[in-house]
């Protein structure tokens, strides 16, 4: 049996300037009671309002006697026997839908756990390649993920220097190493989801798709494998591509926000043996520790490599050539 293709990453290196498919556009199949509950409240509106108005046999309002007394005898059974019925439909579907929720979240504990890493990995890659890119940083500034991954602050990549080299001697280059990990983390997530599609939440899974078909992070790991590539055409490459950079600083910051929300709400019904264990020096671990994406940004990250200006390339006032600063 032949296996079905994957679909093929659109990239921005081969068509510039192309729009990305907005999955959120796309239409969604889901079942609504929500006519059901309609009928059934003006069902019980028209039952009570007849048996108020016409349903006494002692005043029939000019009405067949025969009506009024079949109006009497079941317009309020027909009004109860609705109560009883919507009621018992909204109670016990929600009943059910909170049992099937929690049988998916015990089952997706290891996909978020390993959806965890993958986004985790593609977070601290972005945070740090932008922190490098950072012209300056007031301290007690900027410490959380969310104020440094901002959609304008994608804007600082541009001044990335594609020359320079991680710390070492023959060292590979700072953007071929977020490339190789922004590739890493779209491969990790496109199994995730191949695998544990089935008991993941659905909003959750197309909020991975996104990612996974992101074509900005498709042509930016294709940008960083160029040994060659020189800061102008760096800089012209990502201003092309604006509104889908942008696009996926804010795609990521929502996924990671829907990821940890999930997190937060499995970490109430897992087991008790698949919950992370106390520490030894007697710290409580929270119960979400082992599958929550990481936001913050303490001040020994901020000292680490590499530091704020240090992967920056900036124009010299008299023109002409270029200098990294750091």
């Amino acid at each position: 049996m032949a296996k079905p293709k994957k679909r093929p990453r659109r990239s921005w290196l081969d068509q510039l300037g192309g729009e990305a498919q907005n999955v959120d556009d796309r239409p969604r199949d889901r079942m609504h009671l929500r006519p059901v509950y309609v009928a059934f409240v003006a069902l019980i509106v028209f039952t009570v309002t007849v048996t108020i108005l016409w349903g006494d046999p002692t005043n029939p309002r000019g009405m067949n006697i025969a009506v009024v007394k079949f109006i009497d005898r079941f317009g309020p059974n027909l009004a109860s026997e609705s109560i009883g019925i919507l009621l018992t439909l909204v109670f016990v579907r929600r009943f059910l839908e909170q049992a099937e929720r929690s049988r998916r979240l015990r089952a997706s504990v290891g996909a978020l756990r390993k959806a965890r890493r993958a986004l985790q990995d593609l977070v601290d890659t972005w945070s740090t390649t932008v922190k490098g890119c950072m012209q300056q940083r007031e301290r007690g500034q900027l410490m959380r993920v969310q104020d440094i991954l901002s959609p304008d602050s994608s804007e600082l990549l541009l001044w990335c220097d594609p020359s320079a080299r991680r710390p070492g001697g023959e060292s590979e280059r700072w953007v071929a190493w977020a490339g190789k990990h922004v590739r890493a983390a779209q491969n990790s997530l496109d199994q995730i989801v191949g695998t544990y599609g089935g008991t993941l939440d659905p909003e959750y899974v197309e909020a991975l798709d996104t990612l996974i078909a992101d074509p900005f992070l498709k042509g930016f790991a294709d940008l960083t494998t160029d040994e060659r590539i020189e800061a102008p055409r760096w800089r012209v490459a990502l201003n092309t591509v604006r509104a889908l950079r942008m696009a996926h600083f804010e795609r990521l910051l929502n996924t990671v926000k829907l990821h940890n929300q999930l997190a937060a709400e499995t970490a109430t019904v897992r087991g008790r043996v698949a919950a992370p264990r106390t520490s030894m020096l007697g710290v409580e671990l929270a119960p979400d520790h082992d599958l929550k994406v990481d936001t913050a940004l303490d001040e020994g990250w901020w000292r680490s490599s590499p530091i704020v200006g240090s992967l920056r390339m900036e124009q010299v006032p008299s023109g002409g050539r270029e200098r990294e600063r750091g």
